[in-house]
């Protein structure tokens, strides 16, 4: 992590402006674990100087706190996740949404400290792409956008108004023209590297992918 921030740094010291936001990963590894204060501040120290939030892929304990925590001393927004899967046995979404009512009643989730959620993170992207099941099978997309609609209410009864969507690849919401309606904002994933893309040709390929994403979203007035 500190290798890579230190190239986003870099590479963005030119820049006369932040950028929106940037990814970041809580775990101590791709099989679980959290990290220590000490390294979420240090992270946090590095990322604040090129970006204005961050988001983060889950809600688990003592992660979430830990997060909350360091983003407010580094004045950085949040933009939550919520681990919720199409597969049961991989899906987060019931546990985690205990831990951020219990946030939100302790008031450490708040209008002012984070600018959106999202409910799954590729959890279509593994169902539909990696996994080959068909996109006329609507049963996984309904598991989700069901999944945002009770979060939303729950966010509207108490008085929190940020943005509640999917986050997904591109695919998702071409092949899906059900999730335009069911979220807030349109959250869509490109990496064009993993098309086997030069890193040339990566931001053209991206936008690309983009074109059919941005006039479905006009047509049903949501912003990407």
């Amino acid at each position: 992590m500190k290798v890579a921030l230190a190239l986003l740094v870099a590479s963005t010291a030119a820049l006369d402006r932040k950028l929106y936001g940037v990814d970041y990963d809580i775990r101590t590894s791709e099989w679980g674990g959290c990290k220590q204060e000490w390294e979420l501040r240090a992270d946090f120290q590095a990322m604040k100087t090129v970006a204005r939030n961050v988001r983060v892929y889950g809600t688990q304990e003592p992660c979430i706190s830990r997060v909350l925590k360091v983003a407010a001393e580094n004045n950085v927004r949040l933009w939550l996740g919520l681990w919720g899967n199409i597969y049961a046995n991989q899906d987060a979404f019931d546990s985690q949404l205990v831990t951020f009512k219990r946030l939100v009643a302790e008031g450490r989730i708040r209008n002012d400290n984070v600018v959106g959620m999202h409910v799954s993170s590729e959890a279509m992207f593994r169902y539909y792409i990696q996994d080959k099941h068909d996109w006329s099978d609507r049963e996984g997309t309904f598991k989700l956008t069901s999944y945002v609609a009770k979060v939303r209410t729950f966010l509207r009864q108490h008085g929190l108004n940020f943005p509640v969507s999917i986050a997904d690849v591109m695919d998702a919401y071409k092949y899906t023209p059900g999730l335009y309606p069911a979220v807030d904002v349109v959250a869509a994933n490109q990496f064009s590297q993993w098309e086997n893309v030069w890193a040339k040709d990566g931001v053209n390929t991206m936008f690309d992918r983009l074109k059919n994403i941005q006039a479905s979203s006009r047509a049903a007035g949501k912003q990407i």
